[in-house]
């Protein structure tokens, strides 16, 4: 007896797990959500066709799957790092390589240039894991705190040097610079020190100035509380902040007459009125050139639990009409792929373009029939923008091979893309790797064009920035 009904459960079981896998795999494959499959992907050194110097960065510490599992550790050799790719050199695969602390453990934007491209700044998000630490129970908790801004010199861009490093609060999690290049801004988890300004003096930090964040946080992810992303306008004048990945926040910035920053306050209402308690996570947004517009994606996790990842909606792409009266609202939203974290907005900003990592982080650690083929490949949506009423429209999107892709920026004539893969499934995991695209703007509508061409970096790709 007690085997029959041990047999009647386990099939009961069988068909249960069945029936998910079924539904999950009809859901991931259904008409339209599949991009079309392009270009192999090459790994050779082949010159890629890029305009303009392409800053990269590396967590080696981190495995692409270790937010599901929760193992680091990296590879013997290899440290976090800054790959500078200056494509104006004779030998346009030739790169510069620099030890840089950082982590992946944020949203792509912790590097970013001096606008007269001398300089290149990164603040490290977590610091790096011990040699031996294997695996973590509770990774956010247990693992180290970052603390450093770090400054790199490449006036030599194949020999980058460390031009200094400053304290820049407790795990910093963005980095933005003035286009005058006067201030530069960062962040911090210590209550009461939340943002942080320091004045540069040709290009290197002098004055640090440390103000609280002046609005009550939001109690709706306690997994994720904060400033979450910073930026400045273009002005200079007012900030954008993703807060507790829930909400987008803007803040104005008074200066005394000596410029220095005497204060931080609430500027208008807060973007948090169409966001929900799951399906929704906030990633790190940028101005138009105008500062009119914000553009930021919503990922789409919900509080970032493991189920929230794996059965997460398609996320979407926000286009937020910015006042200087404070009346900021909503313009347009474009559905995109799954889990669209790293985006870009072109420097002419007739186009926007997100990278989506559907599931990959999963891929190896799930049963693909459990969350379908979104664990194999990843995708790029391209849509045109209106600079005039800040409609997005999607106009292509690509799939391709690749694991963890966080990040991608178009070059200087926003002919081409360049994106980061984390690692690749059939490689050995000591690589990452920046697969560069084709924008072919012969058509009505602009579209992707994948060249497969990549060239190699440490493991742990996941930020870019590009000097034009």
């Amino acid at each position: 007896m007690r085997m029959m009904q041990h047999a009647a459960r386990a099939q009961k079981k069988a068909r249960l797990l069945c029936l998910v896998s079924a539904l999950a795999l009809v859901t991931s494959c259904s008409s339209g959500d599949m991009p079309s499959r392009s270009a192999p992907f090459n790994s050779t050194t082949t010159a890629p066709d890029f305009d303009g110097t392409l800053l990269a960065v590396s967590d080696a510490d981190m495995k692409a799957e270790g937010y599901v599992t929760g193992k680091v550790g990296r590879p013997e050799g290899k440290n976090d790092t800054l790959t500078v790719f200056p494509f104006a050199e004779p030998d346009r695969t030739a790169k510069g390589e620099i030890f840089a602390s950082n982590s992946v453990m944020g949203w792509p934007q912790i590097v970013e240039p001096s606008p007269d491209g001398r300089y290149v700044y990164v603040v490290e998000t977590r610091d790096e894991f011990p040699a031996d630490a294997g695996k973590y129970t509770k990774l956010y908790e247990q693992t180290p705190p970052g603390s450093r801004l770090s400054v790199f010199d490449i006036q030599d861009p194949l020999n980058p040097k460390l031009a200094g490093e400053f304290e820049a609060g407790v795990n910093p999690l963005s980095v933005s610079v003035t286009p005058d290049g006067q201030y530069l801004l960062t962040t911090s988890i210590e209550e009461g020190a939340e943002i942080i300004i320091y004045r540069l003096a040709d290009g290197i930090p002098a004055e640090r100035y440390a103000f609280p964040y002046p609005i009550p946080l939001p109690d709706v992810n306690p997994k994720a509380s904060g400033i979450r992303a910073i930026v400045f306008h273009p002005s200079g004048n007012y900030l954008a902040a993703s807060i507790s990945d829930h909400q987008i926040a803007f803040l104005k910035v008074d200066y005394d007459d000596t410029g220095a920053p005497v204060a931080v306050m609430p500027h208008g209402n807060t973007i948090d009125d169409f966001l929900g308690d799951t399906g929704t996570a906030i990633s790190s947004g940028q101005f138009t050139k105008d500062g009119r517009f914000f553009l930021v994606p919503d990922i789409g996790w919900g509080h970032q639990t493991v189920q929230h990842f794996l059965f997460s909606k398609r996320g979407k792409l926000l286009s937020i009409s910015f006042s200087e009266q404070g009346k900021h609202r909503v313009v347009d939203e474009e559905l995109v792929g799954w889990s669209p974290e790293g985006f870009s907005l072109s420097n002419d900003n007739t186009m926007a373009a997100t990278v989506n990592m559907e599931r990959t982080p999963a891929s190896g650690t799930v049963p693909a029939g459990i969350i379908g083929r979104r664990t194999t490949f990843s995708s790029i949506s391209l849509m045109t923008f209106d600079q005039e009423s800040g409609q997005l429209e999607k106009v292509d999107e690509q799939r391709f091979r690749g694991i963890l892709p966080e990040d991608l920026v178009f070059d200087a004539d926003d002919d081409a893309l360049a994106v980061t893969i984390y690692q690749l499934m059939k490689y050995k995991p000591e690589s990452g790797f920046v697969e560069f695209w084709k924008i072919d703007k012969s058509g009505d509508t602009p579209h992707l064009v994948r060249t497969g061409n990549a060239l190699p970096t440490t493991r742990g790709v996941h930020d870019l920035a590009i000097i034009p």
